[in-house]
């Protein structure tokens, strides 16, 4: 089962069906702030829609297809961080999240985000991440505060991954500047591409 020690208050561990209740207690005290970016949020009405999730993650984790991790503060369930899915083949995935409101502002989720990130990398030997966030959202936008590059890859290839303009756009692997994407419910995206090599 899937667990990272982030820091000494902070860990992911993959969520499982005894944390249903801490998971939904979460969602209904942030609701506010969590249902203008993530339009799940007001279809969990109750205890059930979450064990449900959570039974669909399990299975998700089986299939090696991912997971969905808990992230822990001091004890206390925070949120959310996983993947969508692996792509084994071109070894590629992306990553969502969402952090309950009392514990924004503490650099939880950069934390989190990094620390998954380096072991999709250095222990699932994936080749690329993407993050993808609402361009108003600029809280869940990572790296946001100045530009993120990659090192270059053990075989000496360049990563080619610099965030040029976090709410407009994003520089891929050849340089080409890339508009944001608009999704079905409207929200226009930010593409953060992330490939092999150590954030500097």
């Amino acid at each position: 089962m899937f667990k990272l020690m982030v820091r000494d208050d902070l860990y992911l561990k993959m969520v499982e069906p005894k944390d249903a209740k801490a998971v939904y207690m979460q969602i209904q005290q942030s609701k506010d702030v969590l249902r203008k970016w993530l339009f799940w949020v007001d279809s969990t009405k109750q205890l059930e829609d979450t064990e449900a999730f959570i039974e669909e993650s399990m299975k998700q984790a089986a299939a090696n297809n991912g997971f969905q991790a808990g992230i822990w503060h001091q004890g206390h369930f925070a949120g959310i961080i996983g993947l969508h899915y692996i792509n084994w083949i071109n070894r590629t995935t992306s990553i969502g999240y969402w952090l309950g409101e009392p514990f924004h502002g503490k650099g939880i989720m950069t934390d989190a985000c990094r620390a998954l990130i380096d072991t999709l990398f250095n222990e699932y030997d994936l080749n690329r991440v993407e993050i993808r966030a609402a361009v108003q959202n600029v809280k869940s936008q990572p790296f946001r505060k100045g530009s993120a590059s990659r090192k270059k890859a053990a075989s000496g290839n360049a990563s080619g991954f610099t965030i040029t303009s976090p709410i407009t756009s994003y520089t891929g692997f050849c340089g080409r500047n890339i508009r944001p994407a608009t999704n079905k419910f409207g929200i226009c995206h930010t593409h953060f591409t992330l490939q092999s090599g150590m954030i500097d």
